[in-house]
């Protein structure tokens, strides 16, 4: 090593090692510490030690936003904006132009904060950055029109605030998308429409209705059902991007099941019932799994007092319906300890005359958890 000028390590080298990081941060917790920490030996090796071929480029920060944004440590997203602002000054003071943010920086940040989970504050910060490149695109900078994964990162971190008010900007930011995709063109103007390709997706509406969802408010199931009818009629018309998949049927049936409006189990019914009428129609995209009959089964057990033990009944269907396929082979249909105690407690509830089922509950339990 020593004495050797030939050997030292260029951007491309230092890149492979950043990538290796990036690519795996999961196999240990300090992956995206390490990046950092290379990336910090590759600034020094260019700017104290005049190795002007280590020069840190656009490529080399957005690894590391990557790495961190795959993080679980909990100071990963501050990492991450802390980076990219780091970014943005050696950009603007000249310090090193070849830093400068694009598009995939500023999505890699907000995908940290989603990631992160920080709740209505992640949720700002994600709109602050989508502003940011709205205001550079309107300087000029065409280079930094977002793209559908930027908006969708947006909303994804929206749909984890779990506050209606995030809710409602997630909504507005979904049709911002829809309109500025399809805004039509003058004929006597030479431009077309930068926005074009940020017609919303199926994962654009999804993060929507999982923003209400995560609500638990009264009103969720509603605005989640509203915004789920409206995909079904653009895939009616012709836009099979956006038809609704199991995905997206399961944030609905989550939102009415976490609402605890009145009725809300008769609403999650329907669409889980709706669901398996697909399916058998041949719309694979539409099977119903674990989750969907699961949250069926919450919300049943939760409201079976509405109407007796019509809505428990159902409750318990749908369970015993799981493990027959559980049983069957189908791994991903086995019953959850919330299934189990949900439909336990709605028996127990009902007095002696439930006991007997929340033993041979018990029982059942105990055969698919411990005697396997």
């Amino acid at each position: 090593r020593r004495g050797n000028r030939d050997a030292k390590p260029d951007a491309r080298t230092y890149f492979a090692v950043l990538n290796c990081y990036a690519q795996n941060p999961n196999k240990g917790r300090n992956f995206a510490r390490r990046a950092m920490g290379v990336l910090a030996r590759m600034q020094t090796s260019y700017s104290r030690d005049g190795n002007r071929a280590a020069k840190p480029n656009t490529r080399c920060y957005n690894t590391v936003l990557s790495a961190l944004a795959k993080s679980s440590q909990k100071e990963a997203s501050q990492q991450a904006l802390q980076l990219l602002s780091k970014m943005k000054t050696l950009y603007s003071t000249g310090n090193n132009i070849d830093a400068k943010p694009d598009k995939i920086s500023y999505s890699t940040a907000i995908n940290a904060l989603a990631r992160a989970g920080g709740g209505q504050a992640a949720a700002n910060k994600a709109m602050v950055l989508l502003t940011e490149m709205d205001e550079l695109r309107q300087g000029g900078d065409d280079d930094m029109v977002p793209s559908l994964i930027c908006f969708n990162a947006v909303l994804n971190t929206l749909s984890k605030a779990g506050t209606a008010e995030a809710a409602q900007k997630a909504e507005e930011l979904l049709e911002r998308m829809e309109n500025v995709s399809s805004r039509p063109i003058s004929p006597q103007s030479s431009s077309s429409n930068v926005y074009k390709d940020v017609r919303p997706d199926v994962i654009s509406y999804t993060s929507v209705m999982n923003a209400w969802a995560f609500t638990n408010s009264e009103g969720a199931g509603e605005r989640a059902e509203a915004v789920l009818r409206h995909m079904e009629a653009l895939c009616d018309s012709g836009n099979k991007s956006v038809c609704p998949d199991t995905l997206a049927y399961n944030a609905v049936i989550s939102a009415w099941t976490n609402s605890g409006a009145k009725g809300a189990s008769q609403k999650a019914d329907m669409i889980l019932r709706n669901m398996e009428r697909m399916h058998e129609n041949g719309n694979s995209n539409a099977k119903p799994d674990g989750f969907s009959y699961r949250n069926v089964i919450v919300a049943c057990a939760q409201q079976q007092s509405d109407d007796g033990f019509q809505q428990l009944e159902r409750a318990q269907e749908l369970l015993d319906f799981m493990e027959t396929k559980y049983f069957e082979g189908d791994k991903n249909m086995k019953p959850d300890l919330l299934s189990y105690k949900s439909v336990a407690n709605a028996w127990k509830a009902r007095g002696q005359q439930g006991q007997q089922k929340v033993d041979l509950l018990a029982e059942r339990l105990n055969r698919i958890y411990h005697n396997q």
